[in-house]
């Protein structure tokens, strides 16, 4: 995994110009995420060799906004507050993305009504974005 971020990053130093359709500006700023985004959710959140595994569905999820549907297959009969619309109140950005993923988020606030049918899905109060 380590090898692979190196390269990334040596070529973004040695090659700013071949970056530049990202339009991510200045690529010395950058951070680096390491996942492994696999398609089941075994292991998931766990750690190897310093990357972070993650679910597709929960990727996709998040990056869809699709909250909805995380509910509707993981709890058939939920009965509780209706879903809002968005997993991002403040509007999408990287940073939360990477927050939502990264802090289980997705997957915690699911858990979490499926304990208790009756508690607002999708709680922002504590999160610190």
């Amino acid at each position: 995994m380590e090898s692979e971020m190196n390269a990334v990053q040596t070529l973004l130093a040695q090659q700013p110009t071949d970056f530049q359709t990202l339009n991510i500006g200045d690529t010395s700023k950058l951070q680096f995420h390491h996942w492994i985004v696999d398609t089941t959710i075994e292991h998931d959140h766990e750690l190897f060799s310093g990357a972070l595994k993650v679910s597709m569905q929960e990727v996709m999820i998040a990056l869809k906004d699709e909250a909805h549907l995380l509910v509707g297959s993981v709890i058939p009969d939920y009965e509780g507050p209706s879903v809002p619309n968005s997993i991002y109140p403040e509007g999408f950005s990287a940073k939360t993305f990477i927050q939502r993923i990264e802090t289980d988020f997705i997957w915690r606030q699911t858990m979490e009504a499926q304990k208790q049918p009756n508690a607002r899905l999708f709680s922002f109060g504590y999160e610190s974005i």
